[in-house]
């Protein structure tokens, strides 16, 4: 492919770490600031003195956003503690294969 060390051969895999490690960062922030921007629209709109629907879905949009950050979090956290473990092991294996 490339960009990245990532090789997907015949009957094999190679997964590149640093590359997923740049995706979670990327996915976790990403969905953070998009967090972010509903909240400050949501204090914007009290501020101005404007309510009604509008703060009802930015709140409904803050908790659907907010849904994924555990596992962003914990994924990115995992992918950065990881660098100092000695073995390396990729889990539910078969489901992925589903």
């Amino acid at each position: 492919m490339g960009i990245t060390k990532n090789d997907l051969s015949h009957n094999e895999v190679k997964l590149d770490l640093n590359a997923l490690l740049t995706t979670a960062q990327v996915a976790f922030y990403s969905r953070f600031n998009a967090i972010r921007e509903e909240i400050n629209e949501l204090d914007n709109l009290y501020f101005n003195g404007n309510s009604g629907i509008r703060r009802y879905i930015l709140a409904n949009n803050i908790a659907n956003l907010s849904k994924s950050l555990p596992i962003l979090a914990e994924t990115l956290h995992t992918l950065e503690e990881g660098r100092s473990r000695e073995n390396i092991v990729l889990v539910n294996e078969e489901e992925y294969r589903k």
